[in-house]
């Protein structure tokens, strides 16, 4: 996975979110494919979640 130490090129992509009919089952695969870590909102988020590589943001995960 890329890691940028410097600033983003003026009109890079900076965040992604991945929205899915099955977040459960998104964070289990998606967890084991890039061995990523979750931390999941409250409810009143929609249980947004953000995903996590090596301690560090890498994307967004919502229902769809």
């Amino acid at each position: 996975m890329t890691t940028f130490t410097s600033k983003h090129p003026q009109g890079s992509i900076c965040w992604f979110d991945l929205m899915s009919k099955d977040v459960e089952k998104s964070r289990q695969f998606y967890g084991r494919l890039f061995d990523w870590s979750f931390d999941i909102g409250p409810a009143e988020t929609g249980y947004y979640t953000v995903c996590k590589t090596q301690g560090k943001n890498a994307v967004g995960m919502g229902q769809d």
